[in-house]
């Protein structure tokens, strides 16, 4: 269950507006905002999220899905990307 945007964040472009117009050094977005906010991103430098789980609703916090790849994130322009680990969780796969 999806529990909406964060108050504040709805409108995630001008909230990158605001922050690019700041001292701020980057960002870390999804690859749903960061390939629509090419025009406002500016100078700042994106990380974006690779993987995506639960709500703040949902029981499995540790059940992250990977929504995106290093290539693609790459081609709309970020330049790092995160990933969230849950060491220990029930559901923990085999690291490589």
């Amino acid at each position: 269950m999806y529990g909406g945007p964060v108050p504040g964040l709805e409108d995630p472009l001008k909230t990158i507006q605001a922050i690019a117009n700041t001292e701020a050094d980057g960002i870390l977005v999804s690859p749903w905002v960061l390939n629509r906010a090419a025009d406002v991103i500016k100078n700042l430098a994106v990380v974006a999220r690779l993987d995506g789980g639960n709500s703040k609703l949902g029981k499995r916090v540790d059940e992250a899905l990977n929504i995106a790849a290093v290539d693609q994130v790459l081609r709309y322009g970020a330049q790092m990307v995160a990933i969230n680990v849950f060491i220990g969780g029930e559901t923990k796969r085999p690291c490589y």
